[in-house]
């Protein structure tokens, strides 16, 4: 665990706390297994490990070229399986494909171990809110199906702002509300999350459960295999 700036007592100064959802809080890959499955289910096609496998690649990457601003969101949700489809040599529209695979995705929550203890933990004394990407009706559903929505007081999403994370123009819109000093983000993702939040000029935590390197560059101020760990870091009066 990698610990480099200084918090202080929850006690004795009230801190905003933005959390990134989707592999965060909330298991997104258990949830996209299980869409998919129905998706695939529907369409009488067998879903294999290589193909699971094969749609989160090309899914990240088309998220990854969202975040960088080289797409449209509209893009990412329809080409993504238009592009997996035509590799196994399938036709079928995005357009048609993506209503079904989102109403199956907001069937399903999965806590990541720990989430529910730090949120209520932290909600004591702390201002809770949720940073995240995605599609809004997506996320709110998913937000009040797990019951996360009446533990927040703020609910950030991108398509609601109009921008993205890691862009300025997101955690601008998220600092015209929370006090710029007094906030830290929670996520899973560096590129996202992290280096959003260290240009933005926030207090930066890494959930990193697989204990992944850094290769990018982007340095968080502190690490966390495990969101259990959040509590105790937050309480720290001292520099370490």
């Amino acid at each position: 665990m990698v610990r480099c700036q200084c918090f202080y007592m929850l006690g004795e100064i009230s801190m905003n706390v933005l959390f990134d959802l989707d592999d965060t809080l909330l298991d997104f890959q258990a949830a996209q297994e299980y869409a998919l499955s129905k998706l695939f289910t529907q369409h009488d096609i067998p879903l294999t490990a290589e193909i699971k496998q094969r749609y989160k690649e090309i899914n990240r990457n088309l998220w990854s070229a969202y975040e960088e601003g080289e797409v449209a969101k509209s893009f990412v949700l329809t080409a993504r399986f238009e592009h997996l489809f035509e590799e196994l040599g399938l036709h079928f529209r995005g357009e048609e494909l993506e209503p079904l695979y989102r109403k199956f995705l907001q069937e399903k929550t999965i806590f990541i171990s720990g989430a529910e203890r730090v949120v209520d933990t932290l909600k004591q004394s702390c201002r809770l809110s949720i940073a995240t990407n995605g599609v809004a009706a997506t996320q709110q559903a998913r937000l009040k199906l797990s019951g996360l929505m009446e533990k927040m007081d703020d609910i950030f999403i991108s398509e609601t702002i109009g921008a993205q994370k890691p862009s300025a123009g997101f955690f601008s819109y998220v600092l015209e509300r929370l006090p710029e000093q007094e906030t830290v983000i929670i996520g899973d993702s560096l590129t996202a999350d992290i280096a959003g939040g260290n240009k933005a000029g926030l207090k930066t935590i890494w959930f990193n459960p697989e204990g992944k390197q850094r290769d990018t560059g982007i340095t968080p101020d502190m690490e966390v295999r495990k969101l259990t760990e959040i509590p105790s870091l937050l309480e720290r009066k001292e520099k370490v």
